[in-house]
């Protein structure tokens, strides 16, 4: 995994990273409580095949999981 950025916004750590898998580049993006530490438990997101994943529906709903109920 090669991480690209980390940023912290509104209490809400978002990091970029890439995969590679079967030598194709694979993005995506992980968000947790900016305040967590140890394991919790995570959930994919997935955002269809015309929506980017940083579509503001797909970066609340992440933001929300991680605010309102503490996971990945």
């Amino acid at each position: 995994m090669k991480i690209s950025t980390e940023t912290t916004d509104n209490g809400i750590f978002c990091r970029h990273f890439e995969l590679t898998v079967e030598d194709q580049a694979v993005p995506g993006l992980y968000w947790r409580p900016e305040s967590s530490s140890g394991p919790r438990p995570t959930i994919l997101v997935g955002h269809g095949g015309f929506q980017s994943k940083e579509a503001p529906n797909i970066v609340e709903m992440a933001a929300q999981f991680a605010r309102e109920h503490g996971w990945a």
